[in-house]
């Protein structure tokens, strides 16, 4: 008997809408993954499509820290931190992203997704953005782990 399996993709860009109504930030995005690349496909308040199908590999950038650490991250301006790789700078720098929130949505100790948060200033994002976006990506890592 074969079973119907949901679509990641749908569940991803359900924890994004959750996500971004509940942090506020003005721009959220995801990269699906499979531990050593996370394909950015899912945006939600984008200006342009820099970013649209960028593979982040595994500690390359913001999101490759994250996917090799399993640990959340968050930078207060992108354009001044030397604290990551700058592979991808020109693809955000285009969308003009600053400050960001990364975050791994770990199964079984693989990143199977990325969550990502943005604004398009320099500030600290606070407790209350890494909250949002740790409970958004718990939630969705249980829905993968159901899923599998």
């Amino acid at each position: 008997m074969t079973t119907l399996r949901p679509s990641d993709s749908d569940a991803v860009l359900g924890a994004l809408r959750r996500a971004r109504q509940d942090s506020g930030l003005p721009i959220v995005f995801a990269g699906e993954g499979n531990g050593e690349t996370a394909q950015l496909s899912r945006f939600i308040g984008a200006r342009t499509s820099s970013m649209q199908g960028l593979q982040v590999a595994k500690g390359r950038g913001l999101g490759g820290h994250v996917m090799a650490s399993g640990r959340p991250a968050t930078v207060r301006d992108y354009e001044d931190c030397s604290g990551i790789t700058r592979h991808y700078a020109e693809a955000v720098g285009q969308e003009g992203l600053r400050a960001i929130i990364s975050v791994p949505v770990m199964v079984s100790g693989v990143a199977r997704t990325i969550l990502y948060g943005s604004t398009r200033v320099a500030t600290q994002l606070g407790d209350h953005v890494t909250r949002t976006f740790n409970s958004v990506a718990a939630e969705l890592a249980s829905e993968f782990r159901v899923r599998d």
